[in-house]
């Protein structure tokens, strides 16, 4: 478990690019005994305002962001076993670049907000574990579009995944990814035992550093990390 964590519990977390599917499986998963989960709470009147105005709002909608994950977390503190559906470290290293990097945030504001997950990370610690969702562009880009995405989702969505892949290839804990290309996320409620299982099995050193999982065609591939 992390070292730098103010109480006793391991953390899973959930991370993955919009529309991956990373959100129903977090679901899915605290739905088990022991688990509770740390949810992504984006306030809605916040988000409207964002997409009109992302220039402006960005700052203000992703510090509410985090610091609902400390207030959930606080909650959820004495539970043994803590889901995130995005991590303060996911934040930091995704999406508070990804908005600096578009204009939206001032080399000011991406300071603020940096810290401002440390602090998160300060009291809960980082990801003893973490679940890896994605899917082919075209689906993502799909889905986005179903869900009625904001435009800049959509056009961003390759440097989104680029930013993913640099981000999941420096993680320093256990990882499981799972492809949802072939298997709509709503169809891996079924498996989340399974997929709580093989995580803790991987966190124990009984799976490779790196497994990866093609969920749909009931084929497995682990590789070293």
């Amino acid at each position: 478990m992390s070292k730098t964590k103010a109480y006793e519990h391991f953390n899973l977390g959930i991370c993955g690019p919009t529309g991956a599917g990373k959100s129903t499986i977090a679901r899915a998963i605290a739905t088990l005994p022991r688990v509770s989960l740390i949810p992504e709470i984006i306030p809605e009147k916040l988000l409207e305002r964002f997409v009109n105005e992302p220039r402006k709002y960005a700052y203000d909608l992703q510090r509410e962001i985090v610091t609902s994950r400390l207030d959930m977390w606080m909650k959820a503190r004495f539970s043994p076993i803590i889901v995130w559906d995005r991590t303060a470290e996911e934040d930091r290293e995704v999406f508070f670049n990804l908005h600096f990097r578009l204009g939206f945030l001032s080399a000011t504001q991406l300071e603020k907000l940096r810290q401002l997950s440390f602090e998160v990370e300060a009291s809960a610690g980082k990801p003893d574990a973490m679940i890896y969702v994605s899917a082919s562009v075209e689906s993502l880009k799909k889905r986005l579009i179903n869900d009625g995405k904001p435009n800049w989702l959509l056009d961003t969505l390759d440097l989104q995944l680029s930013m993913y892949r640099e981000y999941q290839a420096h993680l320093p804990c256990v990882q499981l990814e799972i492809d949802t290309t072939v298997t709509e996320p709503s169809q891996l409620v079924n498996l989340s035992t399974w997929i709580y299982d093989t995580m803790m099995e991987a966190s124990r050193g009984r799976l490779s550093y790196n497994s990866q999982f093609e969920i749909g065609w009931a084929k497995s591939n682990s590789a070293a990390g």
